[in-house]
């Protein structure tokens, strides 16, 4: 994997002995040819301290975004309106293949050491998947582990042009429930970065088709698809998208 410059920095400027690794979306849109101006990076060790040296020698803003969890961000400018986010966490587990164990899909459970960025550590075949278009969890408890993924799928599935299989749509329909156990806020914010989105309309169907509607704070008229103007082509395009014609 060719490293954007930043990281090159990030790895020359900090002479740090770990191993730092780029992981998630950043490395499935690197194979996907789009830019990229939001990574993340695993320390095995002293992510605070990593993120805060590092916030320090580019002169970026650092931000603690979770104490508990031992995340941390750094705001870069690069002279106009762009700016540049890196996230910094420390490895969930043992090894950085027992962290994306710990992931939600395939697709974003791939990881580039930045030390050795010519291979791309890919243990549950994410790669593979976004080349035939599938969006798969990464385990059984994927959904059940945080229910927020049920709305992650559906964003993930649009917006890349990935088809769920049945067995997973009938997963987020059965735990779609547990939603009630997420913040409203956290629910909030990943229904605004469906709107920011593309295909906004077929996403509020896919919302629709696996009841999630019902657990946002919201009030969604029973005749939701006529109100859509559902056709042919998009019952067709939502079967597609959720497994159910093959």
């Amino acid at each position: 994997m060719q490293l954007p410059e930043i990281l090159v920095d990030l790895k020359q400027n900090l002479s740090i002995q770990q191993p730092l690794y780029l992981v998630g979306g950043a490395v499935r849109d690197y194979l996907l040819g789009k830019p990229c101006v939001d990574y993340d990076i695993v320390c095995t060790q002293e992510a605070r301290k990593t993120a805060r040296k590092f916030a320090d020698q580019t002169g970026g803003a650092f931000f603690a975004l979770d104490e508990v969890r031992k995340t941390y961000r750094v705001l870069i400018n690069q002279g106009t309106s762009r700016q540049i986010i890196i996230d910094f966490a420390s490895v969930q587990g043992d090894s950085i293949e027992e962290d994306l164990a710990k992931r939600d899909f395939t697709i974003n459970a791939m990881a580039v050491d930045l030390n050795a960025p010519q291979k791309i550590i890919d243990p549950h075949k994410g790669g593979r998947d976004l080349q035939k278009k599938n969006l798969r969890p990464v385990s059984a408890e994927t959904f059940t582990a945080d229910p927020l993924r049920v709305i992650r799928a559906v964003r993930y599935a649009v917006n890349l042009g990935l088809k769920i299989d049945s067995e997973s749509s009938k997963s987020i329909r059965d735990t779609a429930h547990l939603l009630d156990q997420v913040s409203k806020e956290r629910k909030r914010d990943e229904l605004f970065k469906i709107f920011d989105g593309v295909n906004v309309h077929t996403s509020l169907l896919m919302l629709h088709h696996f009841q999630i509607f019902p657990h946002f704070p919201l009030r969604v008229a029973d005749d939701f698809s006529r109100v859509l103007g559902i056709t042919r082509e998009m019952e067709e395009l939502l079967g597609w998208l959720t497994g159910i014609n093959k």
